[in-house]
């Protein structure tokens, strides 16, 4: 694939599962697995000046990732978060206040970064704090033209309001999210719970190339507003879920940047998802071309 540009801004961290430390965080999920694929991926997030922020950037070392964009916080310690999985594979998070990540600053090399961006994700967990969050626009205001504009919603409760999402939608030109974030995003609208309403007054209000609404192991379907594609998941043993659907963004990204045909695309992304379920952690190694799934 030709090479990309592409920023994952945002949540940085380690999750705690069974007193095991994995590297994780949507936008460190994302940057990965478009690394993966061959892109330049740039990860834009802070970490404290502790051990933790130090184990972070070995890991970045060892997994080819640049560590340019991560920011050493002093007053602010590096982020975990607790998760428990249960009995179907399904995590649920204690994400903790005030870390590093809250407290991204915009500076020069953001500037330039942005300037260069093929496209850039962000969530809404990233936009809790103020600092972070204008950073964010900022670097938003500054990509080119043609830049792709993520928005993969990744709602965290009490993390989010309607403000957050509004000017969220706003500022992006492809979305991804879940079934219960669709119906959230509706009722929302006043556009009720019915998904394929729900997308039609997403690409009537703001400006979408692309619209991937995800069903768990039930499948997923991609919107255009010229296609529409469904794509059932393969039976897979499921380790864990965590980073299953930052993977699928990965792919939906380069993909869609690659010009890729859109079932071609949502195929790669939903062989990938189903892949990293039946891993520990959100950034097993793999090759792009030799998935087993």
């Amino acid at each position: 694939m030709q090479k990309k540009i592409i920023i994952g801004f945002g949540e940085l961290l380690w999750d705690i599962l069974d007193n095991e430390k994995l590297l994780g965080g949507a936008p460190a999920n994302f940057g990965y697995h478009c690394q993966r694929s061959g892109a330049e991926a740039r990860i834009v997030s802070a970490i404290g000046n502790d051990n933790f922020g130090d184990e972070i950037i070995k890991h970045f070392d060892n997994k080819g990732l640049t560590t340019d964009y991560l920011q050493r916080i002093t007053d602010h310690p590096t982020s975990t978060v607790t998760v428990k999985v249960d009995t179907q594979g399904i995590p649920s998070y204690t994400i903790h206040e005030q870390v590093a990540w809250d407290h991204i600053e915009w500076n020069d090399a953001l500037q330039s970064l942005s300037e260069s961006a093929d496209a850039i994700c962000f969530g809404s967990l990233s936009q809790r704090n103020l600092v972070s969050k204008t950073t964010l626009q900022k670097m938003l205001g500054s990509v080119p033209k043609r830049c792709l504009k993520v928005f993969d919603i990744n709602l965290r409760p009490p993390y989010y309001n309607t403000a957050i999402l509004s000017e969220s939608l706003e500022l992006a030109n492809i979305i991804k999210m879940n079934l219960e974030e669709a119906i959230i995003v509706g009722k929302m609208f006043n556009w009720g719970s019915d998904v394929q309403a729900i997308v039609k007054g997403l690409f009537k209000k703001f400006n979408f190339q692309l619209i991937a609404v995800t069903y768990g192991e039930e499948g997923s379907k991609l919107f255009t507003t010229e296609k529409e594609s469904f794509m059932k998941v393969n039976a897979v043993k499921i380790s864990d879920t965590i980073g299953a659907g930052d993977s699928f963004t990965a792919a939906l990204v380069t993909g869609w940047l690659n010009q890729l045909p859109l079932t071609e695309i949502h195929e790669f992304a939903t062989r990938l998802s189903a892949y990293i379920c039946t891993q520990r952690g959100a950034m097993p190694s793999y090759e792009w071309a030799e998935l087993p799934v």
